[in-house]
This record gives structure tokens, C-alpha cells and sequence, in this order.
């Protein structure tokens, strides 16, 4: 580990980075509608303030177990302090970003000295490929967030000598560990063991059988086991099941064995330009101070994603926690270039000159022109491919007085369009009540009569093994040519709203 004297003027870096990842990440943050899969997360946060129930969420009246509770209780906290809007819905992910690149930032200076500060904390700000995750109302940033302090803690004691207070690391650990699990089920759970084997490879194995790695891993068990216990029990009480969805869905299949087999290297190119600084943690013989933390972590980043490749991922965006490990080495990067720019070997002058670490300022202003582009393109483009326009469009449609209004399919595709339909329709003087019915492909089920039922015209549930919903409907014996009110189009997703006759 490098050593140094502690340099009081570090909060001047740390302000310019959470400057640049700020601007990055809340500039025009609530100026778009929700769209894709925000409203999953938003609209359960929300229906949580209105029922004052943590434990059982709800999507339009159906329970709605999908993912682990985290982000759901992270936004409606927000929500709670500064309103139900999208722009309190993105700032959890916002802020986690900045924390995010605060925390490279910080344990750069720890491991690399003071000159590795800065490069780190920018070279994760100005990553794009946590841009997206960092103003939106996803769970990756929050995510990102918890698994990045848990797996650095980890590698920071289990490469350090034994030190006294350790049940202070059991905490800190099992804390986030507890903040892991309840973002994101054991999504991370791959990196801990890539980073556990990086530091045993390190040393020796029984570098893993410190007491305070057990004591620590007790606290998740503990409050997972508790939350199950009491869900489980509150989920034994509803009327119908609730909505859920198994980690199996994302493993091994064989329609994705060519993303499995190439998830490695097309992770590794996700993550431009910082996986770029790989090269010099990984270098041979380096005699650069710290070397040591450096080739850890970039073994641990490479073991991580293995362990996501055995398991049979294939979307490089669910290897992110292993990616955001990253940015941290660019601070190694910087003092491994201080000195192998004076160093006689000519290959080490130009790897770091291909490396652009000469100049660094010159790719730091591209990347940051880029965030800008960036900030006001994702913003428009999520306006265009969100459901509020068309919501908007139907709200105008609707009748005077109470509709009730089923969907299923829609919902599962875009709920946000039924949040703006009610808000639209209230502004109007008219109720809109939505309620979300998952139907049996078998046996579908009608609203009452007068009711309005929201069905998908397109096809793209085939690729879920799925058939149209509308061939659904027509077995039911309902053809909603006759009594279509409105038709839509939300991006790729066509659909009817008709009214059910009277029977």
C-alpha cells in the first residue's frame, strides 16, 4: 500500500469530481417522462406512500414481488421528501453515481497516494457506460453502489495485515452485503467470490478464514431470513399470488450461449475506456508502489466476470458490479505512468502514451463533451419512446365520470402509460381506475361489463414463448375490433383500450 503523508487538500479533487459527476448525472434529470422499465420500480414506491405498507409492494392493485425491496424503499423515501416526480424517482440512482465515483476517488488515494485521487474519481464519472444507469429510475446504480464499497472493503482488509476492531469490518461488511441483497438479490454475489479468490491467489487461502469474514456474513443472513419470514407470511395472507420473478430467468439458455461465451471480453468493451487500465495493473515486475492492490483488483474484475459466464449470463449490463471496480484503477494508472514515463524501457513509453495518459486532459474534455451530448440525447429519446404522449391522447378519449380500466401485457410493457392516463384524466375531472389482471393463456378473464380492457396488438410476447394477446382475448370470446375506443403505439408496442359489451 502506498504511504503518505495525509494531504489536507483532498476535498479540492473530491469537489471537481462530484462537480463533474453532478452535472453528469442531475442536469435535466426530471425532464423527461418515465418510460422502459422505470415505472416498475416508481409506481410500487409510490403506491407504498399511499398504502403505508414496506413489505408487500403493488403495481395497480397487484402485488408485486419482482425485485428485492431496495430501490422500492429508496424512492419512495425521496418521493416522500420532495414529491412524486420523476425527478425525486431518478435521484437515488443520481446520487449513488456521485458516491460512486467519491468512493474511487477515495480508495485510490488509500492504495496509489494523493496523484491517483483525481483520475480515478473523474475516470468513473466520466465512464458511459454508467451514464444510463445514473439518471435513471433503475436498480443498477444503487446496485453499483453497495457491491463497489462492499468488494473494495473486502480487498482492502483480506490484502492488509490483521488488525485489531474487527468486528468494526464484520459491520461494515455485513452492511453491505444487507445493501447488495436488498438492491438486488444476490446479483453481486459472483463478484464477492472473484474478489475473495483474487486475494487468496494473492497470498494464501487462509487469508479467507479471518473470523470476522463469518461474523460479517451473519448480518445478511440474518435480516434476509427476516424479511422472508415476514413476507412470506403477509404473501400467505393475499387474495392472489403475487407477481415474482426467479434469478433463473437470466441464467443458462440456449437461445444466449453465444453471449455467454463472449461476456467477457464484450464486458471488458462495455465498460471504454477504463477496462483500457487493466493493462498496467496487470503488467509483470511493475515496481510502481501499490502494485500489489492494483493486480488484485484487476484479477478480481476478471474472476468476477468468469464466475457471471459460469452461471450462464449473457447481457453484459447484469455484469456492472463487476465493472464498476474499474474506474479505480485509471488512479493506479496515473502513479504507474509517473513513473514508467522516466523509465528507459521504450515500450513502457509507449504503452503509456497509447494509454493517452501523457495528455490526460485531452481524453477527460472528450469524454466530457460526450456526457453533455449525451444528457440531452438520453432525454429526448426517452420522451419519444415513453407511453405519456399516447396517454395523453387517451385520456382525452375517455368518458366523463369512473372507468375502470384491465390490463396485463400493456402494463408489463410500459405502466407508465397508465400513470399519466389517471393524472391526465384527473386534470379533466374524470377517474381512471387501473387495475393490472395477469391473464391465464388458457382461461382469460373479462372485466365487467361496461369496463374498458387494454390489449397488445403486437407480437413481440412470442419471443417470451408467449402468444399475442389479442389471440388470448379471442378465445375468451372477445373481439375488440367492434368497441375499440383507442388505439396506441408506445415504441415497439402496439395495443387496443376497448369496451367490454354487456353480456
Amino acid at each position: 500500500m502506498h504511504s503518505e503523508p495525509r494531504n489536507p487538500a483532498l476535498w479540492k479533487p473530491a469537489a471537481l469530481v462530484a462537480l463533474v459527476a453532478g452535472a453528469i448525472a442531475f442536469t435535466l434529470l426530471g425532464s423527461s417522462p418515465l418510460a422502459m422499465s422505470e415505472a416498475h420500480r416508481v409506481l410500487p414506491a409510490w403506491d407504498m406512500l399511499a398504502r403505508g405498507d414496506a413489505l408487500v409492494t403493488h403495481l395497480y392493485d397487484q402485488p408485486y414481488l419482482r425485485k428485492p425491496p431496495g430501490l422500492v424503499w429508496s424512492i419512495a423515501a425521496a418521493s416522500w421528501l420532495m414529491g412524486q416526480t420523476e425527478f425525486a424517482a431518478r435521484s437515488i440512482s443520481a446520487l449513488a453515481f456521485v458516491l460512486s465515483c467519491l468512493l474511487s476517488l477515495v480508495i485510490a488515494r488509500r492504495w496509489w497516494g494523493h496523484t491517483a485521487a483525481l483520475p480515478a474519481g473523474l475516470a468513473h464519472a466520466l465512464t458511459p457506460l454508467f451514464w444510463y444507469p445514473a439518471r435513471s429510475a433503475e436498480i443498477e446504480s444503487l446496485h453499483n453502489l453497495a457491491t463497489q464499497a462492499t468488494l473494495l472493503l473486502l480487498l482492502d482488509v483480506l490484502l492488509s495485515p490483521r488488525e485489531r476492531a474487527s468486528w468494526i469490518r464484520a459491520l461494515l461488511f455485513g452492511m453491505g452485503v444487507t445493501a447488495m441483497l436488498a438492491a438486488k438479490g444476490p446479483a453481486g454475489l459472483p463478484c464477492i467470490a472473484g474478489v475473495a479468490i483474487a486475494c487468496a491467489l494473492r497470498s494464501s487461502w487462509r487469508t479467507l478464514l479471518r473470523p470476522w469474514l463469518g461474523l460479517g456474513l451473519c448480518l445478511p443472513v440474518l435480516a434476509t431470513a427476516v424479511y422472508l419470514v415476514f413476507l412470506a407470511t403477509r404473501v400467505a395472507a393475499l387474495d392472489v399470488p403475487p407477481v415474482v420473478q426467479s434469478p433463473s430467468t437470466f441464467l443458462w439458455a440456449v437461445d444466449r450461449l453465444g453471449g455467454i461465451a463472449i461476456l467477457i471480453p464484450a464486458a471488458l468493451v462495455s465498460a471504454m475506456p477504463v477496462c483500457l487500465f487493466l493493462i498496467p495493473a496487470l503488467l509483470p515486475r511493475a515496481v510502481t508502489p501499490g502494485h500489489t492492490h492494483a493486480s488484485t483488483l484487476a484479477r478480481a474484475v476478471i474472476l468476477s466476470l468468469a464466475f457471471y459466464m459460469l452461471i450462464g449470463i449473457s447481457n453484459t449490463r447484469y455484469a456492472m458490479p463487476a465493472l464498476v471496480l474499474l474506474p479505480a484503477l485509471a488512479g493506479y494508472a496515473a502513479a504507474w505512468w509517473s513513473t514508467a514515463r522516466s523509465s528507459p524501457d521504450a515500450s513502457l513509453q509507449r504503452l503509456g502514451k497509447a494509454l493517452l495518459l501523457d495528455h490526460p486532459l485531452i481524453p477527460a474534455a472528450i469524454l466530457l463533451v460526450l456526457a453533455g451530448v449525451y444528457v440531452g440525447y438520453s432525454e429526448s429519446r426517452r420522451t419519444r419512446i415513453s407511453g405519456k404522449a399516447e396517454a395523453l391522447r387517451f385520456a382525452v378519449a375517455l368518458p366523463p365520470g369512473e372507468t375502470l380500466l384491465w390490463a396485463d401485457k400493456l402494463i408489463e410493457a410500459r405502466p407508465e402509460f397508465f400513470l399519466y392516463a389517471q393524472r391526465e384524466a384527473a386534470s379533466r375531472g374524470t377517474t381512471l381506475r387501473v387495475q393490472w389482471v395477469p391473464q391465464d393463456q388458457s382461461a382469460p378473464t373479462l372485466p365487467p361489463a361496461g369496463a374498458l380492457l387494454a390489449i397488445r396488438t403486437d407480437s413481440l410476447t412470442i419471443r417470451d414463448d408467449l402468444e399475442p394477446e389479442i389471440e388470448t382475448f379471442a378465445r375468451a370470446g372477445f373481439s375488440p375490433e367492434s368497441a375499440v375506443l383507442f388505439q396506441g403505439r408506445i415504441h415497439n408496442f402496439t395495443f387496443v383500450v376497448a369496451r367490454v359489451p354487456t353480456r
